[in-house]
C-alpha cells in the first residue's frame, strides 16, 4: 500500500510542480518568481533542520510498537513534539535576531533596500520562514505515520494537500491576490499534510495523542541519541545543496534562480524516479544486516547502481535534448534557460543520482560517519567554490561546482570505502561455514 501510494503521489505533486510554475512566472513575472522559488526552500530548510528529533522519535516509537508498549510511544511522542517545540522556538529567535542585525539585512538586501524587489524578498521570507518554524513540531505527524508503517497515509495527505495549493493558487491568481496571499497558499503542504496525518493514525488510538503529563526528560535524551547521526547528515544537507537557490538569488539575482528553478524542476523528474527504484532498499539493507546476509546485500547494491546509472543517464541525456522545445512551451518566452544550464543540470542529476545509491546504501547500513565526514568535507570545498563562481552572474557555476566537488570530494572517496567494506564483508562471510554470521 505504502510503495502504491508512494507512487501516485510523486506523480501527483511531480505534475501539481510542474503546472504550478508556468501559472506563477505569467503572474509573478520572473523576478517574483526567483524570489518566490529561492526562498520557497526556507520551508523544507527550516523542516529538515530538527536536530534529528523527529528520525529519533521514528526509530524509537517503531520499536516500543513493536514490543506492544503503548504508553512508552505515547511518551516518546509527547517528549519529541516538546522538544520540537523548543527547537522551533530557538530557531525562531535565532532568526529575529539574525534578520535585525545589520550584516545580516546588508547581505540580504545588497543595493536594493527599498525597492519593490526587496519587498517582495521580505514578505517571502517572513512568510515561509513562519511556515517552516510552524511546521517543525507538527512534523511529529509524518513521523508517528512512518513509525506504524503507515507511509500510505502520508503520501495520500501530501498528494491531497498539493492539489488543495495548487486550487488556491489558480484562485488566487484570478483575483489577482497579493504577492504574500500567493506564498501562504503554497506553504499549504507542508502545514497541512503533517497534521492530517497525525489526525488520521490517531484517530481510534489515544496514545497516539500527545500529553503533557506523558513528557519525559530520559525518553527526550533517548529521542535525540537515536537521532543524532541523522543530525549531522542533515546538517550537511541543507548546507551543501538546500542553499543554492538562496545564493543564487543573491549574487546572481531573482531572474537567474527563475531559470534555475524551470530547468530543476524538469530535471528533478530524474531523483524522482530514481528514488521509487532504490528508497525500498533502505529497510531491505537493514534487515539484511541484521540477519547477516551480506551476499544478497553485495547483489542487490550492484544491481541498484547499475539500474540507477542507467536509468537516471537515459533521463538525464533525454532531458537534455527535449529540455529547450519543453520550457518553451512550458513557461513560454518569459523564461528561456540558456543551454549551458540545462546541460549541467544533466550532468548533475546523474552524479547525483549515483550518489542516491550509495546514499539507501549507507543509511541501511547505518553508517553515518561517513556519510557526515564526506558530506562536511563537500561542504566545506563547495560552498566557497560556488560563492566565488556567481560572482560571474552565472547559475551554471553552482552546477558545476556540485557536479565537481561532490564526484571528487564525496562521490570518489565514499564509493572506495563502500568496495572495501564490502569485499572485507565477504572474506568474513566466506570464512564461515553456514555463509552468514551467526
Amino acid at each position: 500500500m505504502t510503495a502504491v501510494a508512494g507512487i501516485c503521489a510523486k506523480v501527483v505533486v511531480a505534475a501539481c510542480n510542474l503546472a504550478l510554475v508556468p501559472v506563477l512566472v505569467g503572474f509573478l513575472g520572473p523576478v517574483q518568481f526567483g524570489i518566490w522559488a529561492a526562498y520557497q526552500s526556507l520551508q523544507g530548510l527550516l523542516v529538515f533542520a530538527d536536530f534529528g528529533i523527529g528520525n529519533g522519535m521514528q526509530n524509537a516509537v517503531t520499536v516500543a510498537l513493536a514490543q506492544g508498549d503503548t504508553r512508552r510511544a505515547q511518551a516518546l511522542i509527547s517528549s519529541a513534539l516538546a522538544a520540537l517545540l523548543a527547537a522551533a522556538g530557538i530557531l525562531g529567535a535565532l532568526v529575529v535576531v539574525g534578520f535585525n542585525v545589520p550584516p545580516a539585512v546588508a547581505w540580504l538586501s545588497g543595493a536594493r533596500a527599498g525597492d519593490p524587489e526587496f519587498s517582495a524578498l521580505r514578505v517571502g521570507v517572513a512568510v515561509f520562514v513562519a511556515a517552516g518554524l510552524i511546521a517543525i513540531p507538527l512534523s511529529c505527524g509524518e513521523r508517528l505515520a512512518l513509525a506504524m508503517q503507515g507511509g500510505f497515509v502520508t503520501h495520500g495527505t501530501r498528494a491531497a494537500t498539493t492539489i488543495l495549493a495548487f486550487g488556491c493558487v489558480l484562485v488566487l491568481v484570478r483575483a489577482q491576490a497579493s504577492f504574500a496571499a500567493i506564498c501562504m497558499a503554497t506553504s499549504i503542504p507542508v502545514l497541512a499534510c503533517p497534521l492530517l496525518s497525525w489526525m488520521l493514525v490517531a484517530r481510534s488510538r489515544s496514545w497516539a495523542l500527545p500529553a503533557i503529563s506523558a513528557v519525559s526528560a530520559g525518553e527526550t535524551r533517548a529521542v535525540l541519541r537515536s537521532g543524532i547521526g541523522f543530525l549531522a547528515v542533515q546538517m550537511t544537507a541543507i548546507l551543501g545543496f538546500g542553499l543554492d537557490a538562496i545564493l543564487i538569488e543573491r549574487y546572481a539575482g531573482p531572474v537567474e534562480v527563475a531559470n534555475y528553478t524551470v530547468v530543476q524542476r524538469l530535471f528533478s523528474l530524474v531523483g524522482m524516479v530514481v528514488g521509487i527504484v532504490v528508497a525500498p532498499l533502505w529497510p531491505a539493507y537493514a534487515d539484511a544486516r541484521a540477519r547477516g546476509d551480506y551476499a544478497w546485500i553485495r547483489k542487490t547494491f550492484w544491481r541498484s547502481l547499475l539500474a540507477t546509472a542507467v536509468v537516471a543517464g537515459a533521463l538525464s541525456a533525454a532531458l537534455a535534448v527535449l529540455a529547450g522545445p519543453i520550457a518553451a512551451r512550458w513557461v513560454g518566452t518569459a523564461i528561456t534557460p540558456p543551454p549551458s544550464l540545462v546541460m549541467a543540470f544533466a550532468a548533475w542529476s546523474f552524479v547525483l543520482a549515483c550518489g542516491m545509491a550509495f546514499s539507501y546504501f549507507w543509511n541501511g547500513m547505518h553508517m553515518l560517519r561517513l556519510q557526515a565526514a564526506i558530506g562536511l568535507l563537500f561542504v566545506a570545498i563547495s560552498l566557497p567554490a560556488k560563492i566565488l563562481g556567481l560572482q560571474t552572474g552565472s547559475a551554471t557555476s553552482v552546477l558545476i561546482a556540485n557536479g565537481i566537488v561532490f564526484t571528487l570530494a564525496s562521490l570518489l572517496p565514499g564509493a572506495i570505502i563502500t568496495f572495501m567494506h564490502l569485499r572485507s564483508e565477504a572474506a568474513i562471510t566466506s570464512l564461515e561455514p553456514s555463509g552468514r554470521r551467526p
